[in-house]
């Protein structure tokens, strides 16, 4: 872990989580929850709702901005969407974190991965647990996990995102997903 009181400069790359969809204001949303408690930071944020890994490992990411002090993905909750096997995951995301070492290659790199429960629950956990153990496995970044086992219960759910819908996080996840980052950056 790397704790500094110096400004840095963040790159914040994800999908519409990022953009601040859910919470019920942007003030709410992660992003703005981590910038609040590191004013002196230089963050800068790209987004793209409904985006992955898949997208992002395809893309020329010339165009963001390199050598970057802390480099943060949150990407990973729309995989439900995309039917994509662990093979390809793993390709993909050995191919994203090429890239953005390439153009950051001092950077800390880290990995947040929520996870969007919206349909089949049960299949959605097993591919949790494999798409998390991938994402351990590589030493290009820290992979942050911000949600534990008991609070993917299904009779949780409503606490962390909105409720009924399992599709983006409410206050409360957005919150959690903030105090797991800083605990780390």
């Amino acid at each position: 872990m790397h704790f500094t009181n110096e400004a840095r400069d963040i790159l914040i790359v994800g999908s519409s989580t990022t953009a601040g969809t859910g919470p019920s204001s942007l003030d709410k949303a992660y992003v703005s929850l981590v910038e609040t408690v590191r004013p002196s930071d230089n963050f800068q944020v790209f987004s793209e709702g409904g985006s992955d890994v898949d997208d992002w490992a395809s893309q020329v990411i010339t165009p963001l901005p390199h050598n970057q002090d802390v480099v943060i993905l949150q990407l990973g909750i729309n995989l439900w969407l995309s039917g994509t096997s662990s093979v390809t995951f793993e390709a993909n995301c050995e191919a994203l974190f090429e890239n953005f070492r390439f153009y950051n290659p001092l950077s800390q790199i880290y990995f947040i991965r929520g996870w969007m429960p919206r349909t089949s629950y049960d299949s959605q956990l097993t591919l949790w647990d494999t798409y998390s153990d991938i994402l351990t496995s590589f030493e290009s970044h820290t992979y942050i996990r911000p949600f534990t086992f008991l609070d993917m219960l299904e009779d949780n759910l409503d606490l962390y995102y909105q409720t009924g819908q399992g599709i983006h996080y409410n206050d409360v996840g957005h919150q959690l997903l903030a105090d797991r980052l800083l605990a780390y950056i």
